[in-house]
């Protein structure tokens, strides 16, 4: 029983003891492969307790990436991270919506997409981190004019995302 209580106040420790286990908000730039082409984004993330499951956090993200002048892509993803005990290293994987806005007669209905990634965190403080990740993510919208197909947009590609994490 004694062993049980160790083992779990040492788990609080370490984990309490990062901006990663707690309630979080982060800012994040980063840059993705969109139908071949790399675009620069930005974006949000909002930590999450979904998941009862020790080293594991789930994150809701948020990015925006401008394709032209008329358009713009908002992948947003529901992932999982799980950050290697003693290590800065996390790994993780989601699901998520892509929605397109154009300006100019293009539609397109959204379209769900997936990705897979591998970052590290440095902690500057004790509710305060870095972190950088690359990652892959999939998934393809067709675009239509007056329900007209006129091609895709297709996400499948590395991303690369970095940014600063806030413990709430």
């Amino acid at each position: 029983m004694k062993k049980l209580i160790l083992c779990i106040l040492f788990l609080t420790v370490i984990l309490g003891s990062s901006a990663f286990a707690m309630l979080d908000v982060a800012a994040e730039i980063g840059q993705l492969s969109v139908s071949n082409t790399s675009k620069t984004g930005y974006g949000v993330q909002i930590g999450l307790p979904l998941l009862p499951i020790p080293m594991v956090n789930t994150r809701l993200e948020a990015m925006y990436y401008s394709l032209d002048s008329t358009s713009n892509l908002i992948p947003i993803n529901l992932n999982a991270d799980f950050r290697f005990p003693m290590t800065p290293i996390y790994v993780g994987a989601g699901i998520g919506y892509m929605l397109y806005n154009n300006t100019a007669g293009i539609t397109a209905p959204g379209a769900m997409i997936y990705n897979a990634h591998i970052g590290g965190i440095y902690d500057l403080a004790p509710m305060t981190s870095l972190f950088a990740e690359l990652g892959y993510q999939g998934g393809t919208m067709d675009l239509s004019v007056a329900g007209v197909s006129i091609g895709k947009i297709e996400l499948n590609g590395t991303s690369i995302k970095g940014g600063i994490r806030f413990g709430i």
